[in-house]
């Protein structure tokens, strides 16, 4: 009992002094609002720190701006790495400086290989050739334009080689809505045909040889570097491209080397160079088909051994020194040209200059058993154009013919000017050709290729390349 009591009045006493603590805090408490806001934040579970917010903020911008300093210097070295790897022309040897392209296979490709954003695209045997493509005038939104440019959005039908090797032959369609042109090329040595220059049929040496010479290839050669240098000199480039064109221009233009080559001094006329013999023929031949069926065809027949000669056939191309005027002035050869254009029984018609001679063996005569004449006897208008223009120029020139080309200049003129009007009125078309014996139209209707150079003779606006 005496220990419990003892125990019992040290714990009233203890609480007793416990109570006047508390009471003590209670009121200094009650007192300082300040100490109750921290009692308060102590007996909190989360204790969030006093931050300015503002300082918050610059802070993050300050990290977001590092962490994208970081990124880019880590990710650009890889793309500078990368870069070399995607841009064009992609860096290997081009496949045409490949060896297996070189040599004779590079020199066996005719017409060359495709050239980019043109339709048609040729390039020539040179390292930096031209861009020669087609271009030809469409409808679009009622309203007339030039294609020339090949583009994805031109929504072509069909676009594209359908047969070729590169090197003998080449078909290529392309159509644009209703329209189909058609583009062909042939070349072989084992015939006659000289499609490649232009003249389809226009008589050549007889049998085709590496010795050969086309008079109107050399003058085309000429006309083509003389224009280059021209360019070149335009350009400012005279010294760094212009040298080797000025050089082949020279070349060609000599006139006694020309003469040389090509002049015949018993027919006073230019002509080409071949192996050639005027016995040739087409005869009829039974032959045994596959079938054992026997059937006629027309058979080349050559009844004497050809041999280097020129070839005696008179008609547009004896005239191509004289329409590249690479003849003097002074020359007696230009009254001998002059002669062979006003001449009744060679050239000379009332509608214009025939393509062949009359005298000619090869005059109007079929080129195939279903190839009617072509170049071998009508008046075709871009070379009485080109005569023209050489007519015009040797009327202007001081020297003994002066007055002979200006009287033959204005009859030739004025007999093209009137039969392609008169064919105008009577059918409503210009014509592809005209027959040299009445002058009607022949050919291609509708056209107006070189046709509408009758615009440029009637201005009599001509040339002086």
């Amino acid at each position: 009992m005496t220990g419990s009591g003892r125990r019992s009045a040290r714990s009233r006493i203890k609480s007793y002094s416990d109570a006047d603590d508390d009471d003590r805090s209670l009121r200094s408490a009650k007192s300082n609002p300040q100490l109750r806001r921290d009692r308060r934040r102590d007996q909190s579970l989360i204790r969030i720190p006093n931050v300015d917010l503002k300082a918050l903020l610059g802070f993050g911008i300050v990290a977001f701006l590092v962490v994208l300093f970081l990124i880019y210097h880590l990710i650009q070295p890889i793309e500078q790495a990368q870069r070399p790897r995607v841009v064009t022309p992609f860096p290997a040897p081009k496949i045409l400086d490949l060896p297996q392209f070189q040599g004779e296979h590079k020199e066996s490709l005719y017409w060359g290989t495709y050239r980019p954003h043109v339709y048609l695209g040729i390039r020539a045997r040179t390292p930096h050739s031209l861009v020669a493509g087609l271009m030809w005038i469409g409808i679009k939104d009622g309203r007339y334009f030039m294609r020339h440019v090949c583009q994805d959005s031109d929504e072509l039908k069909t676009y594209g080689w359908m047969r070729h090797n590169g090197r003998d032959y080449g078909h290529q369609k392309l159509v644009d809505q209703d329209m189909t042109l058609t583009t062909s090329f042939f070349k072989s040595n084992e015939d006659d045909s000289t499609l490649s220059s232009g003249l389809d049929d226009y008589p050549r040496a007889s049998n085709p040889s590496e010795e050969e010479r086309h008079l109107d290839l050399r003058c085309w050669m000429f006309l083509a570097a003389d224009c280059m240098y021209s360019i070149s000199k335009l350009l400012g480039k005279e010294k760094e491209l212009g040298k080797e064109y000025g050089s082949t221009a020279k070349l060609l233009s000599d006139f006694d080397l020309l003469n040389q080559m090509h002049f015949d001094d018993a027919y006073g006329a230019y002509f080409d160079f071949g192996n050639h013999t005027e016995k040739v023929r087409l005869s009829w031949r039974e032959v045994e088909g596959t079938n054992h069926y026997a059937s006629r065809e027309l058979v080349r027949e050559v009844l004497e051994r050809p041999k280097l000669r020129f070839v005696p056939h008179i008609g547009y191309v004896s005239l191509f020194p004289f329409m590249g005027k690479i003849i003097p002035p002074a020359s007696s050869i230009l009254e001998q040209q002059l002669n062979l254009i006003s001449n009744r029984s060679i050239l000379w018609t009332d509608y214009g200059l025939r393509s062949l001679s009359k005298t000619s063996s090869m005059y109007m005569k079929y080129n195939t058993e279903h190839d009617a004449p072509y170049w071998r006897g009508p008046i075709w208008m871009n070379m009485n154009y080109m005569i023209l223009s050489a007519l015009h120029h040797y009327s202007k020139e001081n020297g003994p013919y002066r007055d002979k080309a200006k009287i033959i200049y204005n009859d030739l003129r004025s007999n093209l000017i009137r039969n392609i009007v008169r064919n105008y009125q009577q059918t409503g078309y210009l014509w592809e050709q005209y027959d040299q014996k009445k002058g009607k139209g022949k050919g291609a209707r509708v056209f107006t290729g070189w046709t509408s150079l009758v615009l440029l003779i009637m201005a009599e606006t001509y040339s002086e390349c």
